[in-house]
C-alpha cells in the first residue's frame, strides 16, 4: 500500500506555519532589548522608576539564543552574559537567562544555579522574580530599536 508523502508533508508544513503564537502570551526574541523600567520593594507603596531606581539595567535577547545584561549602579557599570532559553510553565512563559559571566547581576532565588528566570507578561512587558523569595520586584519593558549588537 502507498502512502501519500506529498500530503501528508504538505499538512505538516501548513501545520508549523500557520501556529502563530498569541502576541499576549509570549514572545520571539530577534534582537530585543529589554529596559528595566521599575523597581518595587516589599513594603507597601515602595516603588521606584527611572532614575531613582537603585540601579539602570537592561537585557538584550539575541536571535542565536545569546544575551547580554547591563547595569549601572553608583557609577560602575557591570555586565553579564550567557544563553537564554524560554520554558513555559502552568500556562505562562519564561525567559529562562543562563549565565557564563557576570554571575553578581543574577535576579535568582537560588544563590547555587547560574540561572535566572524571568516571567514574560506581554510581547511588551516581562517581570522578574526574585521578589518571591524578597528580592526586589524587577519590570522590564521592550525598547524597540532597529539593530542590537553586542
Amino acid at each position: 500500500m502507498k502512502t501519500p508523502i506529498f500530503p501528508a508533508l504538505l499538512a505538516l508544513a501548513c501545520l508549523f506555519a500557520c501556529a502563530e503564537q498569541d502576541p499576549k502570551e509570549g514572545i520571539a526574541p530577534d534582537g530585543q532589548k529589554w529596559q528595566l523600567v521599575r523597581m518595587t520593594g516589599s513594603m507597601i507603596n515602595s516603588e521606584t522608576t527611572g532614575p531613582d531606581m537603585a540601579w539602570q539595567e537592561y537585557i538584550v535577547l539575541a536571535a542565536d539564543a545569546s544575551f547580554l545584561k547591563s547595569r549601572q549602579q553608583n557609577g560602575h557599570v557591570k555586565v553579564a552574559r550567557g544563553s537564554y532559553s524560554l520554558a513555559t510553565v502552568n500556562d505562562e512563559q519564561y525567559v529562562v537567562l543562563n549565565y557564563t559571566s557576570g554571575y553578581e547581576l543574577r535576579a535568582s532565588c537560588h544563590s547555587g544555579l547560574a540561572e535566572e528566570h524571568v516571567r514574560v507578561i506581554s510581547p511588551t512587558k516581562m517581570v522578574g522574580t526574585w521578589n518571591i523569595c524578597d528580592g526586589p520586584g524587577l519590570e522590564y519593558q521592550r525598547v524597540e530599536e532597529k539593530t542590537i549588537e553586542f
